[in-house]
């Protein structure tokens, strides 16, 4: 493999050194690799299977494809300067075609070494996503006591303002209202927590208008706290209950599940039935994993290489892919490439794509 970079006229370039095994001590690597290399093992005196993508490796191979996770003994030659400024300014994640597995490390003792073991990817984001909320909302709470400890001394200090008229500050009520039930149907705020204070604009006059407007501002820095979180699972519920309305499920979420998913008879909520993450179709999870890596995984102006987006998904959810997409590129800011052999993917967007066939090596 040859890197080849272009900057300001001057061609610079690397090529990895080959790899001389007997050289790195090849009885070190076969004794940790399994250890250094999560999901890796050895299947062969000189084979390794990649259990997230069912790949074999020679230990060559190995050395090549992990150099930036292994000991300094057996890593490829030192790479340049520029070449590690390069990488280091462009965030790359590679969602793979194997995606409804997730390796975790447990610890049978504490003595023992980290063994990895597989759950569903599904039931790992789900978990994922509990802590995200709870974590934003402990952070709610700690700004609410801040503000709120001060709140009396505040509105007393507030000098009486011409500038915001009576029909802004109902303005601005209108709006809290708005946030705090888009809050309540994301999961991000409980009914019984909003509950505490409900100011109806109809309550405005000259002897309340200072306290509203140190409310107001109170209860905007406290709701800001949950805005690019609760935008994220606003666009993911929206995707997918557009996907799984064809099967009378739907996707909520909790503070204390992450994803809640109930089974719609007849549209009659009486009716409904709840279903772990892992009762989801194939395709079904496919989506779900591949929609919350986007939103939930990838830093902003990363490069996103997505293998066989198409995997498992009928032919409607492929026609609706591209779409979907855009919708969440706007919002996470994101770069994507993918490799797909799906013309239903590509519908008539032929000038976004690039034919591998017949291309030089």
């Amino acid at each position: 493999m040859n890197y080849i970079y272009t900057n300001n006229s001057k061609k610079l370039s690397f090529s990895p050194k080959q790899i001389n095994i007997e050289s790195v001590g090849i009885s070190f690597s076969l004794q940790n690799l399994d250890k250094i290399i999560l999901g890796l093992e050895q299947v062969a005196p000189q084979k390794w299977l990649y259990e997230p993508t069912g790949e074999t490796f020679s230990l060559e191979e190995v050395v090549e494809r992990f150099d930036n996770l292994l000991p300094s003994n057996l890593r490829l030659r030192e790479i340049p300067k520029w070449l590690e400024e390069l990488r280091e300014k462009i965030h790359i994640r590679l969602i793979e075609s194997q995606r409804l597995l997730n390796f975790v490390s447990k610890r049978s003792s504490k003595q023992s070494a980290e063994k990895p073991s597989m759950i569903s990817t599904v039931s790992a984001y789900s978990d994922e996503l509990a802590q995200l909320m709870q974590q934003k909302f402990k952070e709610y709470g700690t700004i609410s006591q801040s503000l709120d400890r001060t709140f009396p001394i505040r509105v007393v200090k507030q000098q009486p303002s011409a500038d915001v008229t009576d029909e802004q500050l109902r303005h601005q009520l209108n709006e809290l209202e708005a946030t705090r039930s888009r809050l309540i149907a994301v999961g991000l705020l409980d009914k019984e927590e909003d509950s505490e204070v409900q100011i109806q604009p109809q309550d405005i006059d000259e002897s309340t208008k200072n306290a509203l407007s140190v409310y107001v501002e109170d209860m905007e820095k406290k709701l800001s706290v949950f805005a690019e979180i609760a935008s994220k699972i606003d666009l993911l519920k929206k995707i997918i209950n557009n996907k799984f309305a064809y099967s009378y499920k739907e996707i909520n979420f909790s503070k204390e599940k992450g994803f809640v998913f109930t089974t719609l008879f007849n549209s009659s909520l009486s009716n409904s039935k709840t279903l772990s993450p892992t009762d989801l179709s194939s395709g079904e999870q496919h989506e779900l994993v591949l929609l919350y890596e986007l939103l939930f995984k990838v830093q902003p102006k990363s490069l996103v290489l997505i293998d066989e987006p198409e995997l498992s998904l009928h032919v409607g959810w492929q026609v609706q892919f591209l779409k979907d997409l855009q919708e969440i590129t706007q919002l996470a800011d994101l770069d994507i490439l993918m490799a797909t052999h799906s013309p239903d993917i590509i519908q008539d967007r032929w000038d976004l794509t690039v034919e591998l066939k017949g291309l030089e090596k």
